[in-house]
């Protein structure tokens, strides 16, 4: 539940005890400035008390019973290989590596997505092997490193067995020492029998089990294994799309970890929308974000953020991030955070004074009736998802809407037609697709084509753009060195559609001054 001021304060003056209504929800305003009148705007506007009580929404964290029907669900899915010829199955799943920066100074660590939808292990230099010897059974094997006491000394200890099976449901924990012996034992029982094999059919997998320095003898075993590759080891083939297969598809779990990330990261646009004053560098915005997405829940940002302030915001992944934001421009920021490995992702443009000039509030709201009416069209469906359209349809209905309203406004001109306006749209004007699918990845399951019609259970953003550079030759010159992207993210229930940030972050203009005309109010002076 959210409220943001509306626009009966349209001269930026907020009179005694006006009401504004939103929804259902209302917030009374006073101009007096009391502490009370104070705490009421904040705690509507996502700060001060909003923080405790997002605590109490915080969602469950995903157990070892969900962890167990993933791994059931993608064995099942690499069993239905088509023309599969094998009698068993071996799953190999790595980990993520620790990547040094410099000589013992490590990058910040990200498991694999995919380790960590099976596993939930956040450990990195570990396996995970699911070996099938039929269709009805598989057993899961975790390889973790060898820790000794200097190990121990430096890093703290490693998990122990009890640890994973409680938080994964996996029983069978080994140090990767042990994995020599371990391919070699299933070498010996599986000869004579057709074994299928997916993992990376590059090395990486391999690296990722173990360090070839370390321990040339078990690397040899492995590049003998999946390399050379024995004769009755029929099929060596990525897992990645068999494990996409799974992971698009959002479980209840999944989608009330994503809502509490997408609301982490509403309450810090909010913020960065009332604080940006001109001076500023879009740096301290970024910093700003950050400081927000992690103070309120969040592990951290998603991925590095886009804050492009002026002309910078027609380059649609701008992630410098470096320059002084001016009076008389908007900021575009595309940012997120991560909470349980799980990722929100949103868009909102703003200007940098009090209100929008009026090229900018022609091209801002171009951009916004295009995003509602998409919307309401997702919405309309209701749960009907027999008759949902793909990704990619939703896309072509962008380029017609933005084609029509700019040519409704008169921004092509006399002598463009509309079929070259469409084409100048996709190829100039909005380099980008509508939509991608979000989840343990920003860009989640890129294996899944945005051709596929949309299923229950699917998130995907929501993000037409227009970006017009300080080159452009077509456009009138009050309309260059613009770029405005608004985004949100839509996971389809079992009810229909669920909007996670639309109504958590204002994007529509008159909501959008508001909250801008009342930043000195919501933040004042003491």
């Amino acid at each position: 539940m959210v409220v943001m001021l509306n626009a009966c304060c349209q001269k930026g003056v907020v009179r005694s005890a006006r009401i504004c209504e939103i929804g259902s929800t209302r917030c009374r305003a006073t101009s007096a400035g009391t502490g009370k009148t104070l705490g009421i705007f904040k705690r509507h506007l996502g700060f001060g008390l909003a923080r405790k009580d997002s605590q109490k929404t915080q969602p469950k964290k995903i157990g070892a019973d969900e962890f167990k029907l993933r791994r059931d669900k993608v064995v099942d899915l690499a069993w239905s290989e088509p023309d599969a010829k094998f009698e068993q199955l071996l799953l190999c799943v790595p980990s993520s590596r620790t990547y040094y920066m410099a000589r013992d100074i490590p990058y910040v660590f990200r498991q694999n997505a995919n380790f960590r939808y099976l596993s939930g292990i956040m450990e990195p230099d570990s396996l995970l092997l699911l070996h099938s010897d039929s269709k009805e059974h598989y057993r899961s094997v975790l390889f973790l490193p060898d820790a000794d006491q200097e190990h121990k000394k430096w890093h703290g200890p490693s998990l122990a067995q009890d640890e994973v099976e409680f938080s994964s449901g996996i029983t069978e924990v080994h140090p990767v020492s042990y994995l020599e012996e371990f391919l070699q034992d299933l070498l010996s029982q599986s000869k004579g029998l057709q074994l299928g094999v997916f993992c990376d059919p590059s090395r990486s997998w391999l690296t990722n089990a173990y360090s070839h320095d370390s321990s040339p003898a078990t690397f040899s075993v492995l590049e003998d294994c999946v390399m050379q590759r024995p004769k009755n080891w029929t099929t060596v083939t990525s897992l990645n799309q068999h494990i996409q297969e799974a992971r698009v598809i959002k479980s209840q779990t999944e989608a009330d970890v994503m809502r509490y990330a997408s609301s982490i990261a509403a309450m810090a646009f909010k913020k960065a929308m009332t604080d940006t004053e001109a001076g500023m560098n879009e740096r301290q915005l970024w910093a700003m974000i950050d400081y927000e997405c992690v103070f309120n829940g969040a592990e951290r940002l998603a991925f590095p953020p886009v804050v492009a302030s002026g002309p910078r915001a027609a380059t649609i992944h701008y992630i410098k991030n470096s320059e002084v934001i001016m009076n008389g421009q908007m900021v575009l920021v595309d940012a997120g955070c991560e909470v349980e490995g799980y990722c929100s992702d949103m868009s909102r443009t703003w200007p940098v004074d009090t209100s929008f000039s009026n090229p900018q509030r022609i091209l801002y709201e171009i951009v916004q009736h295009v995003q509602a009416r998409i919307l309401r069209n997702i919405e309309n469906l209701g749960s009907d998802y027999g008759s949902y359209p793909s990704l990619n349809d939703l896309y072509g209905k962008m380029l017609d809407l933005l084609t029509e309203e700019l040519y409704r406004e008169g921004l092509f001109g006399q002598f463009v037609d509309k079929k070259k306006a469409k084409d100048m749209v996709t190829r100039t004007y909005c380099g980008h697709h509508l939509s991608h699918y979000v989840g343990m990845d920003v860009h989640d399951c890129h294996l899944i084509s945005r051709g596929r019609k949309l299923e229950q259970g699917m998130a995907f953003t929501v993000e037409p753009g227009l970006y017009i550079s300080s080159e452009d030759t077509l456009f009138p010159e009050e309309f260059r060195g613009t770029g405005i992207r608004i985004e949100d993210i839509v996971w389809l229930s079992s009810d229909g559609p669920e909007n996670f940030t639309q109504h958590l972050c204002p994007s529509e203009v008159s909501d959008i001054v508001c909250l801008r005309r009342h930043r000195n109010f919501l933040n004042p002076i003491v």
